[in-house]
């Protein structure tokens, strides 16, 4: 759901020529990727501490991965 603040800086940026908004999305993806990448980070350091993952998932999750069809050979 956007606000109507986002929403009028949104209608805006769709005036703009092509280039401004790729510059535009650009910056606003430099400007939030630490705190995406710290989100994450933390959600994953809480998982495990929470429920820690056996030896036993991690190899039966590389036995099925290995057993998949690689993307570039699927139809």
């Amino acid at each position: 759901m956007t606000t109507n603040a986002v929403q009028k800086i949104l209608d805006e940026v769709h005036r703009w020529p092509l280039a401004q908004q790729i510059e535009l999305a650009q910056a606003m993806h430099e400007l939030t990727w630490r705190e995406r990448w710290r989100s994450v980070s933390s959600a994953v350091h809480q998982r495990v501490e929470n429920e820690p993952i056996a030896d036993e998932d991690i190899d039966s999750l590389v036995d099925e991965v290995r057993r998949e069809i690689p993307l570039s050979q699927r139809s």
